[in-house]
């Protein structure tokens, strides 16, 4: 499954090619007004454009036709790198109409190569990358971890900074109870990535399950609380234990009674962990929405 999504060499012959000095004007100008041409220059010492190269080819090969791929070869012919000021390599210049309307620079993943890509040509179909995505999360959300495992696994060994796989694989070792394994995967990341939503998300439901053996039993808590209804230290260790275990609706509605006695609490500590638990969620889930909606009301008040 994932080697069919990722793993093999798609046939490029039609949209990708070599050209030359000699050749751009027809490869590149003349042909750019017919469909926009990406431009890839490149060295063979230049190991990011190793790397670069087949992402390249795969999401041109995927948009059937809406673009076409030339490769340069800067040391062979460097009359055009310099007309163009390329002062570094890999560099990806995009033409239509025989003029360069666009650039990037440097390493990309396949994800903004395609973002970059449909810029030009509109929407093209899920890569191969994000389709392997999309069947790990769908295997992740069907419980069926050690096939998610799988897939991110692949798509990191595809694309090894891809956040999405990194934040996905995460969550399958917190899943497991593998904290450490969780904690050792995201630590050391770029800031960048640790910025990016989805290893936020990751990072979140790290925090929220990772001292979750040192917790107080529910039961214990509920005791505690049913005797002293306005114990809200209580409450919230209640409201931790809950979210250590996915009852995300208990624990946000525990956290919400405590904003409601006193909305900012321990230095607003009820605030901050429905926070993590939005973040967790994601914002286009229902019930963060709702809850967005009772906390700011609360807050407000």
């Amino acid at each position: 499954m994932v080697e069919q999504l990722i793993g093999t060499n798609q046939n490029s012959s039609n949209v990708v090619k070599e050209t030359s000095t000699e050749n751009f004007m027809d490869d590149v100008i003349e042909a750019s007004k017919e469909v926009p041409v990406l431009v890839d220059f490149w060295a063979p010492w230049c190991e990011p454009c190793k790397q670069l190269a087949p992402m390249l080819e795969k999401v041109v090969t995927n948009s059937e036709g809406k673009i076409k791929l030339v490769k340069l070869n800067i040391d062979d012919d460097p009359q055009i790198p310099q007309q163009l000021q390329i002062q570094s390599i890999p560099a990806v210049f995009a033409f239509k109409d025989g003029q360069p309307i666009d650039a990037f620079v440097g390493a990309q993943t396949e994800t903004q190569i395609k973002s970059f890509i449909e810029k030009l040509t509109g929407p093209i179909g899920p890569s191969p990358v994000e389709q392997a995505l999309a069947a790990a999360e769908n295997e992740f959300q069907n419980n069926n971890f050690s096939a998610a495992e799988n897939l991110y696994l692949q798509v990191i060994g595809f694309e090894s900074m891809n956040p999405e796989a990194i934040a996905g694989l995460a969550k399958v070792y917190i899943k497991n109870d593998d904290f450490d394994k969780a904690k050792e995967l995201l630590n050391g990341l770029s800031e960048e990535i640790l910025h990016h939503d989805a290893v936020k998300s990751a990072l979140s439901a790290l925090s929220l399950v990772e001292n979750k053996e040192n917790l107080i039993s529910k039961e214990s808590l509920i005791d505690i609380i049913n005797k002293e209804p306005n114990n809200l230290k209580a409450k919230f260790d209640l409201a931790t234990s809950f979210a250590a275990e996915n009852e995300f609706d208990n624990a946000i509605e525990t956290l919400l009674q405590i904003m409601k006695k006193n909305k900012e609490w321990n230095n607003g500590e009820a605030k901050e962990k429905l926070l993590k638990i939005f973040e967790v969620l994601g914002p286009d889930n229902e019930l963060t929405k709702t809850s967005r909606r009772k906390m700011s009301s609360i807050i407000f008040s």
